[in-house]
């Protein structure tokens, strides 16, 4: 059997496991996550082990310095979030309802004024189609919040998987490779090499730049008086994972709020939105992700789109560390083969 047959075969096989894994999507949430903090517990883990420390102790280690950041984090900040929770729910119908009437003032501020007919029209239909996606956007942000709450289940799961993951690596590789042929196994191990390097730096990269994005958001809203910037500032964390997307998201809660409590604050809030993606953009993730992924940013947007079709959110979060698995995956392809024919 030729090598390049070989490489054929085994691409066919990596496309098949791909649609079976896009098959059974719904079930494979919490390995998501799961992988997710494989990735971002490995380097300690390996450290740990490398200071004779066995593996299962490292894990358990790792596990309890996580619980005591989590329950510092908790401890620091729970009341506050909790208390603009509740206060957020109990204004939410008075909130909606100064959002349903916010285009009615536009509409009677454009008749107050003279107009030709035409233009007076176009401007009627333009407010009235603001207004119907203004109603929409209160229940769009909660079932985007419902989703996230719906996956606690799975965050829950995630760690108990993760050290299987972490306690079982080498083993689940050699199980993995198992079934290949002895020549292919050590070009497999380069492959897996190559993809871990890369995804795992930018998912740490990323979740690191996430957090800092995040308390710069809640510190600018706070210090803008918008309320809610403890919540605010979580949601701006969690969305700027999702590339290009995420911080228009993350952003637009923020401003329908500041806009509700004067115009000037809303301005002020978007130029703060802007200098902190300016400073994302330009100090953090080069300096904190890099060009770690390398993706051409149409094929991130592509990616990104395509994931938030299949997987909804989780899709989203997913894209660009999918994308950079198959871009690794083509150009060690490609390397094999040009070595082949030369």
């Amino acid at each position: 059997m030729s090598r390049r047959l070989k490489v054929g075969l085994l691409a066919g096989g990596a496309l098949l496991a791909c649609l079976f894994l896009v098959r059974v999507r719904g079930v494979l949430t919490p390995f998501y996550f799961a992988f997710a903090i494989a990735y971002l517990g490995s380097p300690i883990v390996s450290l740990l082990e490398a200071k004779q420390v066995p593996r299962p102790l490292a894990i358990v280690l790792l596990y309890a310095i996580f619980l005591v950041f989590m329950a510092s984090v908790v401890y620091a900040f729970l009341p506050s979030l909790q208390r603009e929770l509740e206060h957020m729910l109990e204004r939410l119908p008075e909130t909606t309802r100064q959002l349903e009437t916010l285009p009615q003032g536009f509409l009677s501020g454009w008749e107050r004024r003279w107009l030709p007919a035409s233009l007076q029209e176009a401007a009627d239909l333009v407010i009235r189609q603001a207004q119907g996606w203004i109603e929409g956007l209160a229940s769009r942000v909660a079932q985007v919040l419902m989703g996230f709450l719906s996956r606690l289940v799975d965050l829950v799961l995630a760690p108990f998987l993760a050290y299987y993951i972490l306690k079982d690596r080498d083993r689940l590789a050699k199980a993995s490779l198992s079934w290949l042929p002895t020549q292919a196994r050590k070009d497999a191990l380069e492959l897996f090499g190559r993809i871990n390097r890369v995804v795992g730096r930018f998912i740490r990269g990323q979740l690191i730049v996430s957090v800092v994005v995040g308390g710069l958001v809640a510190l600018g809203l706070s210090l803008l008086g918008v309320r809610y910037a403890l919540f605010l500032g979580l949601l701006a964390g969690l969305f700027d994972i999702i590339p290009y997307f995420g911080p228009i998201l993350g952003a637009i809660p923020a401003l329908v709020l500041a806009f509700l409590r004067d115009p000037l604050t809303a301005l002020w809030t978007f130029l703060m939105f802007v200098a902190v993606q300016q400073l994302e953009g330009s100090v953090l993730s080069p300096k904190i992700v890099g060009e770690q992924v390398g993706l051409h940013p149409l094929t991130v947007i592509f990616s990104v789109l395509a994931g938030g079709e299949l997987l909804g959110v989780t899709g989203m979060l997913l894209a660009v560390p999918a994308a950079a698995t198959v871009k690794v995956t083509a150009g060690f392809i490609g390397e094999k083969l040009m070595a082949e024919s030369s």
